[in-house]
């Protein structure tokens, strides 16, 4: 099985053609200052704190040295180790034992007998992590002040999420099918993004970044003549050499593959977002022009692939159509017409042709149910002490995952997920017979509908007060001539033709959050805020 597993992993690499490489577009611009990302300096202090963020549960790589070796003598090793990454760094050598990897394949979908229903996770040197650790922190800072990374991109960066992404996603859709337009949206997907991103390639992007020579030197030592094998059940299979991408588990390499990716929409018109490789772009097709541009948008991609070896799967690839009036044109990639789709997995939402929220709901309290299923099957005492942290950890979160973006709205899918929760307070020893008000009294819990627009109001503080690295003014204006009572952040709610438009996220927070007190959106903090709106929502007699 290993073998059989790493054979498939590395048929995958892309063998870079070197003779003869494109040249990036210059990203960093600061030529007056000239300042590019220098050097690192690594001091103990530095090595000290981020051992001390690691976590002792993860699992050691190739060179068999676990994380709580490092974090019970972190005061003693952290002084040779900030030599050592200083060492590297400067001469431009990285060990051996830092570039090889056990791959752990982990089971994504579909038949387990297939290799390619597997992803390769490699488990790497805790030490070379450390280090990889304080050159992200280096980078990010210098990426994020410069502002070098499109505001397309929410994968991997602090501030943004599945749920941002959703969030301003859906915000264009709905107000354009709210003012009367379709919408046609374009979901790519790569082929094996991570795996094919080519190193020579790379390297380039970094100094059109702005990277200095010195950090780029390092990464490219430690990109090539990396080698790897697959662990499964203890055994283990023979070496195979890494011959392209950047690996998966590893810290630097989500980063590096956002610089890698940071240019595919520079020449786009249609709007595009990204969380990582998964990409969609989508723009309003009211005219045949529109449809014209967006198939010129996808050529310009295929353009772009071709370019920096970085192929799309076409048979991956999807069409959704939206909207009243919609056409359904046919959009082709590299000759191949994209199949059309009335449901499309996002982010792990389901988005329908429709823009409603039923079937993410059935699918959220399927989940949730399983998980019920699971607990009520495995622990023979149902006591309230381990039922409710276990409801909390394995069931809930399958009922809010990214709730901000698709609450719902119709009795028949609120009644839906409430009565998952209903059933796991009823699984308690001594509650089954009481009411469900009484139950989840008992329990220390609201219902979920009160969880859902306490969880709405918390995601408008966090955008208003730039705790979400999102533009605020997409979603929300503040009133400036406020002639009534009330505070100083009051909303403006726009008139909604649609009620997909009308319980989008953006307007239907607004009522509630304009009859909240001073005290709540005048917080200092998100903490503060979440304390508050508590304090509000009892007073108010939510349940």
């Amino acid at each position: 099985m290993a073998e059989s597993l790493n054979e498939y992993f590395s048929s995958v690499f892309t063998r870079e053609e070197v003779s003869s490489l494109p040249i990036p577009e210059t990203k960093f611009m600061d030529t007056e200052s000239d300042d590019y990302l220098g050097q690192l300096i690594v001091t103990p202090e530095m090595v000290a704190n981020k051992i001390k963020t690691m976590k002792d549960n993860k699992s050691p790589g190739v060179d068999g040295i676990p994380p709580k070796l490092l974090l019970e003598t972190v005061e003693q090793i952290s002084i040779p180790l900030a030599t050592v990454f200083n060492l590297s760094l400067k001469q431009g050598v990285v060990p051996v034992e830092w570039k090889e990897a056990n791959v752990i394949p982990l089971f994504k979908k579909g038949s387990r007998k297939k290799a390619e229903n597997y992803r390769p996770v490699s488990l790497t040197s805790v030490i070379c992590k450390l280090l990889e650790r304080l050159i992200k922190d280096h980078m990010v800072d210098f990426l994020i002040k410069h502002k070098l990374i499109n505001p397309s991109q929410h994968g991997f960066l602090k501030a943004r999420s599945c749920l941002t992404n959703m969030l301003c996603f859906l915000e264009d859709v709905t107000k354009w099918v709210d003012e009367g337009s379709p919408v046609d949206i374009i979901y790519l997907d790569f082929q094996k993004a991570f795996d094919k991103v080519p190193h020579q390639r790379l390297l380039l992007k970094l100094k059109a970044h702005g990277i200095g020579e010195g950090i780029i030197n390092w990464i490219e030592k430690w990109l090539i003549d990396r080698r790897q094998r697959v662990v499964v059940d203890g055994e283990a299979s023979n070496w195979k050499s890494v011959l392209s991408g950047v690996p998966q588990g590893s810290v630097l390499g989500p980063l590096l593959f956002l610089v890698y990716i940071n240019d595919l929409d520079d020449d786009i018109t249609s709007k595009v977002l990204k969380f990582a490789d998964d990409t969609k772009v989508f723009r309003k097709v009211k005219h045949d022009g529109d449809k014209q541009r967006l198939q010129d948008d996808l050529d310009k991609l295929i353009k772009w692939s071709e370019k920096w070896q970085m192929l799309f799967n076409f048979g991956k690839c999807k069409c959704l159509h939206t909207g009243h009036g919609n056409k359904d044109v046919h959009y082709k990639m590299g000759g191949t017409v994209l199949s059309t789709t009335t449901t499309e997995k996002d982010l792990g939402v389901i988005i329908s042709a429709d823009m409603k929220v039923s079937e993410q709901c059935g699918i959220a309290a399927s989940k949730g149910n399983q998980m019920l299923g699971l607990i009520r099957r495995n622990i023979a005492y149902k006591e309230k002490e381990l039922i409710i942290p276990l409801y909390k950890a394995i069931v809930r979160p399958h009922l809010e995952y990214c709730i901000q973006a698709w609450r719902p709205y119709h009795k028949k899918d609120i009644d839906m997920l409430e009565r998952v929760q209903r059933r796991a307070t009823k699984m308690i020893t001594g509650l089954r017979d009481r009411s469900y008000m009484e139950r989840l009294k008992e329990c220390g819990l609201t219902t979920l509908e009160t969880r859902r627009l306490r969880g709405d109001q918390i995601e408008v503080f966090k955008i208003l007060n730039g705790y979400e690295n999102i533009d605020r003014s997409i979603f929300f204006s503040i009133k400036k001539d406020r002639r009534t009572r009330g505070h100083e952040v009051t909303l403006v709610k726009d008139q909604c033709r649609l009620d997909i438009r009308k319980y989008s996220f953006s307007q239907r927070t607004i009522n509630e959050w304009n009859r909240l007190s001073i005290d709540c959106v005048g917080a200092n903090s998100v903490n503060m805020f979440k304390n508050n709106i508590d304090k509000y929502l009892r007073r108010a007699g939510y349940t």
